[in-house]
């Protein structure tokens, strides 16, 4: 990947959606924000290249190297937790256990290659009445970077809005979270410690183990409402 001609990263992920995965990583980053000016993004499937052109000036001196599809990216490289620049999540969202079981389950029927290979993770952003976005990654990090990537090209508003996953929820995820406004993060399979302690900070409702009639609540269970 490039930016503003200087090499800025190298990512390690499926080949799909390459415009939405570099958009959604580097809002997740921070090196962009949806003020930012992209004034272009160009693939190049026989070098397998990504160059990102930006209206201003961009610092290349952030540039970061090998990022593999499933590496503490963020948190390791940012210090702090990446936390500089990111607030509390304010959001009027209010939504029931049963529903996002539905939304869980919803996404899950989505999984095509997963079902064909075993072996990719999903994710997805919805509101109440269902998915908005679906995007399936070899890695869970970039799955989530390609829904938010499409919602920034989108220009979806992320306040009230849920975004599911079916890989472990990290730190890297909660902040990707927090920069995109998305007040909700669901997942099948469990959070870490630092994931729900990071949730509390930012004011993230953080659900996991949605399977079958389970729902687990670890942070922000005012947006709960049964």
């Amino acid at each position: 990947m490039y930016m503003n001609g200087s090499e800025y990263a190298v990512l390690m992920a499926t080949p799909t959606d390459l415009k939405q995965l570099t958009l959604g990583f580097l809002l997740g980053e921070g090196a962009i924000t949806r003020a930012t000016t992209v004034e272009r993004v160009e693939i190049d499937r026989r070098e397998w290249v990504v160059r990102v052109q930006l209206s201003g000036e961009f610092d290349s001196t952030r540039k970061r190297g090998l990022v593999t599809s499933g590496c503490a990216a963020v948190a390791l490289y940012k210090g702090a937790f990446g936390l500089a620049g990111v607030g509390r999540v304010r959001s009027r969202l209010r939504l029931g256990a049963g529903e996002v079981r539905k939304l869980v389950s919803r996404m899950i029927r989505r999984c095509d290659t997963y079902q064909q290979t075993g072996g990719i993770h999903s994710a997805a952003i919805a509101h109440k009445g269902g998915i908005l976005l679906f995007a399936e990654d070899v890695g869970r990090h970039n799955a989530v970077d390609k829904v938010i990537g499409q919602a920034y090209l989108d220009s979806t508003e992320l306040s009230d809005k849920v975004l599911l996953c079916t890989g472990r929820i990290s730190s890297e995820i909660l902040i990707k979270a927090a920069r995109s406004g998305l007040p909700v993060v669901v997942s099948r399979t469990s959070p870490t410690d630092l994931s729900v302690r990071l949730a509390n900070k930012l004011g993230i409702t953080l659900i996991g183990f949605v399977r079958g009639g389970n729902v687990s609540i670890y942070s922000g269970m005012q947006r709960i409402v049964d």
